[in-house]
């Protein structure tokens, strides 16, 4: 068999200029008409068969009502717990109140109280000193892992 053409490789622009029979023609920026109006087929096909009509109620029912639940755990979460009438913002004035009871740090926005030496004794943003006995009585209850 006898070859007519040369084989050589073909240089990035001829490549990029080459053909292949039957491909649509190319505009400037690389997209070809076949493309851009498979979209607007696609889109107004969707229009006709009423598929945005009646997918479009119930997107924003699902986002609604995903939007109300995260809103409600939101809140339940962040929910401060019972703090006790009696809160103090320094530990003297806090074992003056209640000499005979230890003095713990209530976290009140957690409902959770640390005693001293803990971790966060002292030391987490929204707080105050209490008498133990105070802070049981209220509902708010020790940390679990010793912190």
């Amino acid at each position: 068999m006898h070859l007519t053409r040369e084989r050589r490789p073909l240089l990035v622009a001829e490549a990029a200029n080459r053909r292949v029979p039957n491909d649509p023609p190319h505009t400037p920026g690389g997209a070809t008409p076949w493309r851009s109006t498979v979209g607007v087929q696609m889109r107004e096909t969707a229009i006709k068969t009423g598929l945005f009509s009646t997918l479009r109620p119930k997107i924003a029912q699902l986002v609604l009502g995903l939007a109300l639940a995260f809103a409600s755990l939101l809140n339940s979460v962040q929910a401060s717990g019972p703090v006790p009438s009696a809160t103090f913002a320094t530990e003297a004035a806090a074992q003056a109140h209640c000499p005979s009871d230890a003095v713990v740090w209530l976290n009140t926005n957690t409902g959770i109280y640390h005693e001293k030496g803990m971790r966060w004794y002292g030391r987490t943003k929204h707080g105050a000193y209490v008498c133990r006995k105070d802070a049981d009585a209220a509902g708010d209850r020790d940390t679990r892992n010793g912190q």
